[in-house]
């Protein structure tokens, strides 16, 4: 489980390599931690995807 989560939630932030941009998430869930492993994993590539775009 990603850093900064509790019950019921989950809390990641995302940095370029070069440091100058964030994206933080914190997503409450419906579903208990336990079985949300795939959804972080999910919200993990939409941030690449966001903060490291291919040219």
């Amino acid at each position: 489980m990603p850093r900064g989560s509790g019950p019921g939630s989950i809390a990641q932030v995302f940095t370029t390599r070069d440091g100058r941009l964030q994206l933080a998430v914190n997503t409450t869930l419906k579903v208990g931690n336990h079985t949300a492993d795939d959804y972080a994993d999910k919200v993990t590539q939409a941030a690449e995807e966001l903060l490291c775009p291919t040219q």
